[in-house]
């Protein structure tokens, strides 16, 4: 059965952790701050869509931290079913 699976033709490259995640508290932070900014300033309308959106944003960034502690290094047992159910759930 195993036999019949396709193989990849290429691997995939790996790349630390931290490239992607500063890049990503980064931008969340960057983009928080805007919107919170403008949306109390009236350059963002309607407000209430805006703080929406916004509460998506933190929210999406909480569940990448909660994939992020799931999938760790550190744990004896990286948790993948969970990390999966989180990542689709963003989705």
């Amino acid at each position: 059965m195993m036999e019949d699976l396709p193989k990849w033709k290429h691997e995939i490259p790996s790349f630390p952790h931290s490239l992607v995640n500063d890049a990503a508290n980064l931008l969340t932070e960057f983009y928080k701050e805007h919107i919170r900014r403008d949306i109390h300033g009236g350059r963002l309308k309607p407000a209430n869509f805006w703080d929406i959106l916004r509460g998506f944003l933190i929210a999406a960034m909480q569940t990448y931290a909660s994939i992020c502690i799931l999938l760790s290094k550190k744990r004896p047992k990286p948790l993948m079913m969970q990390a999966s159910v989180l990542g689709a759930g963003t989705f």
